[in-house]
């Protein structure tokens, strides 16, 4: 019997894919799908609803001489979607799996497309996010400053 610590998922490959299942076994798999299913499908609204708020700031407050400012608000909706598709083609190869015993190669190469484009929009989103972050504590540390050589 595998130990949970052995068991390693290779997503670019079909067999990767199909002996990460078999090695987690049915009740992994069960814990697999609930986690994604329950508990990952809520996640991209909390992380969403964070960087929709701190592109927000930089859209109204930063950013005001570029006139494309507004389509930045898209990244945090583009990053939820890409990781819910994640979700949704993940669920999918587990109920294959769990019906068939076996994963499609499309799929498979679908998800870690998926995952990629996902990746990128969450690095983009997230720099954005840190750049207003680091923007709103600038100016608060300058009008501190201020604040400070008034008294």
């Amino acid at each position: 019997p595998k130990t949970r610590n052995s068991c390693y998922l290779n997503t670019r490959a079909e067999l990767g894919v199909k002996q990460y299942f078999e090695c987690i076994g049915s009740l992994g798999l069960d814990h697999y799908q609930f986690v994604v299913s329950k508990i990952d499908m809520v996640f991209p609204i909390v992380y969403g609803s964070m960087l929709f708020s701190l592109m927000a700031n930089l859209v109204v407050g930063r950013l005001k001489h570029l006139p494309w400012r507004y389509a930045l608000l898209v990244l945090p909706f583009a990053t939820m979607g890409f990781d819910y598709w994640e979700n949704t083609n993940t669920l999918a190869l587990i109920e294959q799996y769990k019906n068939f015993a076996t994963v499609d190669t499309i799929m498979v190469a679908k998800a870690s497309k998926i995952t990629q484009i996902k990746l990128f929009f969450v690095a983009i989103s997230l720099l954005f996010g840190l750049y207003a972050v680091l923007g709103w504590l600038l100016h608060k540390l300058r009008n501190y400053g201020t604040a400070k050589n008034k008294l």
